[in-house]
């Protein structure tokens, strides 16, 4: 039981990149492993009550508890024989109540554990999607490497703000510095235009308008270079080609629309996450998500609930703003960039309300990383 509690979250997070390795390890297998840990998520409640639910867990992961609250009470209204419903409410149940039981006994090894080597798993995960399924690409020319593109240039995107937010000092070292170099020719190669904007948003986020910013982009602009002779459709040449910057998404958001439009009070129910209905699809097997998290939102909770689910999330934003922003501890600093990269990414893509998926987890992960140094610093402050 210790065991699960100190690393469970850190087991769920790797499953869920294991996950995207479907090409090595069947999905049977990391399933089995995701299920264990969702029942040990809820098994743990009758033994760790006291900490969870104490009255400091309350104060520090309120948006936790403030989430789960939301989701109970759509259930009771909406969702009651929902089973599906409830499997939801009690993934994201147990997820937080992982997170908030790692962080309360162990989080200084997920601080420094993540420091150190979390750049190295993502470099890892890139090299082993080449390695095992070769340098591939889709139908449009891009880089999939035995992933969806998508997922090269998220990839790409996270190992790129793991080492630059990380280390201030990143480009002094010569590791670190290769790193960015492949980290940002992944990205490119993915054909993401949404990983494009998320470079952008780091550098912006990172060093604002500044002389670092210029050299990143120096940097950006010699990765640009390289990648134009593999052969690959690049983010900048989609950008740069006749369709329009989203032109491709415009079915699926349209669907998505049309969707919500179905039943805008009520939503669809918490088990539609990542949802649209198949009807208004040309072929309904090939039906997609709307490719955005507040039509998602929308689609799984309706105006009233979406609208509360939103409150919160921006609020625990603006509450926790200065504080991450003038602690001087980097991960805290590396977290909450990491939720703004992935609520302007939310966008384009549908995050936040899925389960055993790496960015969604890796966003509430911070979320909590955030809630945990904001109640400290508080402290502090009193204490002083």
């Amino acid at each position: 039981m210790k065991f699960i509690i100190k690393y469970g979250i850190g087991i769920y997070l790797i499953v869920t990149l294991l996950f995207k390795l479907g090409f090595i390890l069947p999905h049977a297998f990391t399933n089995v492993i995701y299920y264990i840990l969702m029942a040990a998520g809820v098994i743990v409640v009758p033994f760790y009550s006291k900490v969870i639910f104490s009255s400091k867990s309350i104060r520090v992961f309120w948006v936790f508890h403030a989430v789960n609250l939301l989701n109970f009470i759509y259930l009771l209204i909406f969702g009651l024989t929902n089973m599906d419903s409830w499997l939801y409410f009690l993934t994201k149940f147990s997820t937080f109540n992982l997170i908030i039981l790692a962080f309360v006994y162990n989080y200084e090894f997920y601080k420094d554990s993540f420091v150190k080597y979390y750049k190295y798993i993502i470099l890892l995960m890139l090299l082993m999607g080449v390695f095992f399924s070769g340098v591939t690409d889709d139908s449009a020319g891009r880089l999939s490497a035995g992933f969806n593109p998508n997922d090269v240039g998220i990839f790409g995107l996270m190992g790129l703000f793991s080492v630059i937010i990380l280390n201030k000092q990143w480009a002094k070292s010569k590791i670190d510095l290769a790193l960015v170099a492949v980290f940002f020719v992944f990205a490119l190669l993915s054909g993401s235009k949404a990983t494009l904007l998320g470079i952008g948003l780091l550098g912006f986020m990172n060093y604002g308008l500044s002389l670092k910013s210029v050299g990143l982009a120096i940097l950006a602009i010699g990765a640009i270079f390289i990648v134009s002779n593999f052969g690959y459709k690049t983010s900048v040449d989609r950008v740069f080609s006749k369709e329009r910057t989203f032109e491709t998404r415009d079915e699926v958001y349209k669907n998505g629309m049309l969707t919500f439009e179905e039943s805008p009070v009520v939503g669809h129910g918490l088990d539609k996450y990542g949802w649209s209905n198949p009807k208004y699809f040309e072929n309904p097997e090939d039906a997609l998500g709307p490719h955005n998290t507040y039509i998602a939102i929308g689609i799984m909770y309706g105006i009233l609930f979406g609208s509360a689910f939103l409150i919160i999330l921006f609020s625990f934003l603006l509450f926790t703003k200065k504080i991450s922003f003038s602690s001087g501890d980097e991960f805290t600093r590396y977290s909450f960039y990491f939720m703004l990269l992935i609520l302007i990414i939310g966008f384009f893509e549908t995050l936040i309300v899925g389960v055993n998926e790496t960015v969604t987890l890796q966003f509430w992960v911070c979320l909590g990383v955030v809630a945990y140094n904001y109640s400290l610093n508080k402290e502090n402050v009193r204490g002083n």
